[in-house]
C-alpha cells in the first residue's frame, strides 16, 4: 500500500477540477466534433455553440494535464480522450457523463462529512430522496445512468461467460436495469428463459431496448419492488453490483423475499466487487465511499459476504472470480441438520 507524499497529495486534492473540466467538455460534445482531427477553439465554439474565448480557456487548461493536444491553435484528441468520442472504439462517454462524474452524484460527495457524522446516505442529504427515488423522479438523469450501465457489455460478457448457467431454467434478474446482462447469459444459455425484474418506472422502456436481441423472446419483463416481493418460481436470481447498493439489514429482506420465491435447489447469484480482508488498494476504498455517498451501501469482503448470506439464511457456496475486481458469489440455501 502506497504512502502519499505531500507533493502528491496536494495534486490529487485538487483533481476533482480536472474532472469537472472532462465532463463539461464531453457534455457540450466537443470530443465528437474533435474525432476527424484537430480543430481551433473558434471552429469548435461555432459548431457547438459556445462562447470561443471561454471554451479555448477549457481546452487550454485540459491540453496543460495532457488530456488534449496542442500545436499553436490547433487542439487534438490524444489515445485516451479519444474515447471520450460517442462513436469511438471502448467509448467512455456514457459511462463518464452517466455514472463517474454524474453532476447529482458529485455533488452529493460535498456532504460525504454529513453521512460520516450522522449516517445519512449523503445523496439522500443532498436532494431530500433516495438515489433511486430520484432518478424515477428524473428521466433525463434516469437515461444518463441506464446509457452507463447498458455501456459496460464486455463485463456483462465476462460475467456471463465465467459460471455454468446450463441447469437453470429460469434466471431472475433482479434490479436487471433494461436486460443487458440478461442477454448476455441468455444468448450463452439457449435452453434459459429469463424474468427482467426492476422498478416499473426503470422497466417501462425495457421491451424497446429488448425489441432488437434474439433473446427478447425469452425475457418476461416485470416491474416491482425487491422489498416486497420477487417473481416466483427462478432458479437462480441474478444481482448485478446491486446488494452493494444496501446495507446489510435491507439485503436481508431482499434475500428473504428471494428465498420466498425461488424453486426448489434455486440459488442466489451476486457479482459484486471483490474486496480484500487486509488494507485496500486503490480505488477501492474510494468505490466503497461512492456506495456509501450515493446509496447508504457498502462493499464487502469474502468474510462479510457470508456472514451476510448466513443472516439470510443461505450459505456462501462458491466465489467466482471475473476479474481482478469483480467476482460472482453463489450462494444456496442453509441445510439445516
Amino acid at each position: 500500500m502506497a504512502v502519499l507524499g505531500a507533493e502528491e497529495l496536494d495534486r490529487r486534492l485538487g483533481a476533482y477540477r480536472l474532472g469537472q473540466a472532462v465532463y463539461a467538455f464531453t457534455a457540450l460534445g466537443i470530443p465528437d466534433l474533435m474525432a476527424a482531427g484537430c480543430a481551433t477553439s473558434a471552429e469548435l465554439a461555432r459548431q457547438a455553440g459556445c462562447v470561443e474565448p471561454l471554451l479555448h480557456r477549457l481546452l487550454r487548461a485540459l491540453a496543460s494535464e495532457g488530456v488534449l493536444t496542442q500545436e499553436g491553435d490547433c487542439f487534438g484528441l490524444t489515445p485516451a480522450s479519444s474515447r471520450l468520442a460517442s462513436e469511438a472504439p471502448s467509448s467512455i462517454r456514457a459511462m463518464l457523463l452517466g455514472w463517474r462524474l454524474l453532476p447529482e452524484k458529485y455533488a452529493a460527495f460535498g456532504s460525504l462529512a454529513h453521512t460520516v457524522r450522522t449516517g445519512e446516505p449523503a445523496f439522500d442529504h443532498r436532494y431530500g430522496t433516495s438515489f433511486h427515488k430520484y432518478l424515477a423522479e428524473h428521466p433525463d438523469v434516469a437515461d444518463a445512468y441506464q446509457a452507463a450501465m447498458s455501456s459496460t457489455t464486455d463485463g456483462f460478457d465476462a460475467a456471463a461467460a465465467a459460471y455454468d448457467f446450463s441447469e437453470a431454467r429460469t434466471v431472475v434478474d433482479v434490479g436487471g436495469g433494461r436486460g443487458d446482462l440478461l442477454v448476455s447469459v441468455l444468448a450463452r444459455n439457449p435452453g434459459i428463459r429469463g424474468v427482467l425484474f426492476d422498478l416499473p418506472g426503470v422497466v417501462a422502456d425495457a421491451p424497446a431496448a429488448l425489441a432488437g436481441a434474439p433473446e427478447a423472446a425469452r425475457i418476461d419483463v416485470v416491474g416491482g419492488d425487491m422489498f416486497s416481493a420477487v417473481p416466483v418460481g427462478g432458479d437462480i436470481y441474478l444481482f448485478s453490483t446491486v446488494l452493494r447498493c444496501y446495507d446489510d439489514d435491507a439485503c436481508i429482506r431482499v434475500l428473504h423475499r428471494c428465498r420466498d420465491a425461488m424453486a426448489d435447489g434455486g440459488r442466489v447469484l451476486a457479482i459484486e466487487m471483490r474486496r480484500p480482508d487486509g488494507p485496500w488498494t486503490s480505488p477501492t476504498g474510494l468505490a466503497d465511499l461512492e456506495a456509501l455517498v450515493t446509496y447508504g451501501g457498502i462493499d464487502r469482503t469474502d468474510a462479510e459476504w457470508s456472514r451476510l448470506f448466513d443472516r439470510a439464511g443461505f450459505e456462501l457456496t462458491r466465489v467466482v472470480p471475473i476479474d481482478e475486481n469483480f467476482a460472482i458469489l453463489e450462494a444456496r440455501l442453509r441445510v439445516i441438520t
